[in-house]
């Protein structure tokens, strides 16, 4: 089982956020998503920035909502990474490319930045996302396909270990200034993921044609009115 420490409601404190706050601080960290609810008076939240060794991680608090991400690719803060996603407390459905992660505590997802989503949050859901540069996934899986906004389920095995290692990253941020996470937690990952990164799909490879081969296309067609030069 996963330890991530189990939370109940949280009660609002002075450093929560409305949410054109939460907005601003969302934008400035994760890039350009926005945060909706439907009784925004009553909405709180977080959004911090943390630096867990050579990673960058927010840790986001809602009192619900739902977060939208539909403007076009641009790069900026943020936007040319994926989001490895830990939920902490509450639970969360994550859509993207056509597909639906459930979270709940303890569960991982990796969504790409890049690409549009829509986040649907539960009441006092927090979340850690670990930004991870989409240059590294280039280097690691090649053009292989990632399964984005896929449920890790963080309950045992590899996908359990990551989210065991994730909490504690956090936790320890402090005292771990300057370490190298990164390759750290792309290695956990990519285990957790295992058979699920899919191969790119390879195109038909063309063999080139030598010049005994077009001889022999025109000796057997020397009869055909259609055999011009041009064909």
């Amino acid at each position: 089982m996963p330890t991530v420490p189990a939370q109940g409601p949280r009660s609002v404190t002075h450093s929560d956020l409305d949410l054109e706050a939460c907005n601003q601080a969302m934008s400035r960290i994760c890039g350009p998503y926005r945060l909706v609810h439907e009784r925004w008076r009553e909405f709180r939240g977080r959004v911090e920035s943390l630096s867990v060794g050579t990673l960058q991680v927010a840790d986001l608090s809602f009192s619900g909502g739902r977060v939208i991400r539909d403007q076009p690719h641009r790069r900026e803060a943020g936007n040319d990474c994926y989001f490895l996603v830990l939920q902490v407390s509450g639970w969360a459905r994550m859509h993207q490319s056509g597909t639906e992660a459930l979270l709940q505590r303890g569960d991982c997802t990796l969504i790409d930045s890049r690409l549009p989503s829509v986040f649907e949050l539960g009441p006092d859901s927090r979340q850690y996302s670990f930004h991870l540069p989409a240059e590294l996934f280039r280097r690691r899986f090649g053009d292989r396909m990632l399964p984005v906004a896929r449920t890790i389920c963080g309950q045992r095995g590899p996908s359990g270990v990551l989210s065991d290692t994730l909490v504690p990253l956090v936790r320890h941020a402090s005292d771990l200034r300057g370490t190298e996470i990164t390759e750290l937690a792309l290695h956990l990952l990519s285990t957790a993921l295992g058979n699920s990164v899919l191969p790119s799909k390879q195109e038909p490879e063309l063999q080139p044609i030598v010049a005994e081969q077009v001889v022999g296309y025109i000796d057997e067609r020397l009869e055909l009115h259609q055999l011009t030069p041009a064909s």
